[in-house]
């Protein structure tokens, strides 16, 4: 099992915390969960597509946490059809 460390001597404590905040995003949203992550990773994603209006939540179900790695072929192709879908940012 990998352990993983992170410097924390920059973080700032948001308030109100950003899983609050989420219904502020206003564009489309593509949340990817793994369904052999460990549950808490799948919590965050269900989490951010929950809270997000319009977003949209697709899990591989032959993955782990590194989607991209795993199956890069079908994730490539999610991310095709979803940003086609979104079109160009408005402005």
């Amino acid at each position: 099992i990998h352990e993983l460390t992170m410097d924390e001597s920059a973080i700032e404590e948001l308030d109100p915390p950003a899983v609050a905040r989420l219904g502020e995003i206003t564009v489309p949203a593509l949340a990817v969960m793994a369904a052999h992550d460990p549950p808490t990773l799948r919590r965050c994603s269900e989490l951010i597509a929950a809270g997000i209006s319009d977003a949209r939540l697709v899990t591989f179900d032959d993955a782990d946490h590194v989607v991209s790695l795993r199956t890069p072929t079908q994730l490539n192709e999610l991310l095709i059809v979803f940003l086609t879908e979104a079109g160009p940012p408005a402005g």
